[in-house]
């Protein structure tokens, strides 16, 4: 509540003096996000739902201006993935199996025939889609591809599929043997033209305990509960999650493991051309990751 002030003089108000207002500045615009349009990035022509990867500049795009797309286009991505493993883990039970949701014998979640629990462990990725044999490959700037014969209700079908990615896959494929096998990549930073290469990969397993990473300028590591250990050209390591490593005499790297059932999984990781091409190719297994579950 206002009080108008008392003049000591007269014994009565005097009238309220009010301060006039200034003119309201004008409100401050935002500039405006430039978006599309701008030379195009070195797009290859293999495109991708804008939902689900997320390519900054791929396919003619402006780079600067899809930066944010990206980020955006990633997120829900993998919303969309993890959604699409949950609902797949809520049917795959007892498909074909004996037994109750976490324990059938068939291709049931946990299950002990190809299922994609069976091994050990179990549970470690969420159930994707079973395969008698596949090739799933992240190369170049990068492109992602999947080949194969997938294994369903209806029988065998053929599997082939092509597209850019140029975001980071922290689950690109997954299976669950060794104690959990996961392939992943890290991207670099777009280049003025939006795109970008495989910075490193990382093929881990046994719950994270042992991991084996490439980088792209050839470098690489293998590491077991925390200590590095050497590798030399020629050579193969055996993993204690049951997985191997061997440096081949050009410089990759080749991460293997089986459930010993014929279930089998083997990635290649090598840098090339200022990046890592990952080619991952599995037998008579049921996998996960972002490629699987990609529409």
């Amino acid at each position: 509540m206002f009080l108008p002030p008392f003049s000591a003089t007269t014994a009565s108000y005097r009238e309220p003096q009010y301060f006039e207002a200034g003119p309201i500045p004008a409100p401050i615009e935002a500039a405006p996000v430039p978006f599309g349009g701008g030379p195009g990035g070195a797009g290859d022509g293999v495109g991708s739902p804008w939902w689900s990867c997320g390519s900054p500049g791929a396919n003619g795009g402006n780079g600067a201006g899809n930066g944010m797309l990206a980020s955006l286009s990633g997120l829900l991505g993998s919303l969309v993935n993890a959604l699409q493993q949950l609902l797949g883990g809520l049917g795959a039970g007892s498909s074909n199996g004996g037994g109750n949701t976490f324990g059938g014998n068939g291709y049931g979640f946990g299950g002990n025939g190809y299922g994609f629990g069976g091994g050990y462990g179990g549970g470690y990725a969420a159930p994707g889609q079973t395969f008698s044999n596949v090739t799933i490959s992240s190369s170049g700037d990068p492109h992602i591809a999947e080949s194969g014969t997938q294994l369903g209700p209806n029988g065998a079908q053929s599997v082939n599929q092509h597209y850019d990615c140029m975001t980071s896959q922290p689950d690109l494929v997954s299976a669950d043997v060794a104690g959990g096998y996961r392939v992943a990549t890290t991207v670099t930073q777009p280049n003025a033209q939006g795109v970008t290469w495989n910075q490193s990969a990382t093929v881990d397993a046994d719950h994270g305990r042992e991991r084996v990473t490439m980088n792209n300028d050839g470098s690489f590591s293998v590491s077991q509960d925390g200590r590095s250990l050497s590798l030399a050209r020629g050579q193969t390591l055996d993993l204690a999650g049951g997985e191997t490593v061997t440096e081949n005499q050009n410089g990759s790297l080749l991460v293997s493991a089986s459930n010993g059932r014929g279930g089998s999984i083997a990635t290649t990781l090598s840098a090339s051309g200022g990046g890592v091409d990952v080619t991952t190719t599995a037998q008579h297994l049921q996998l996960g990751g972002s490629v699987v579950q990609h529409p």
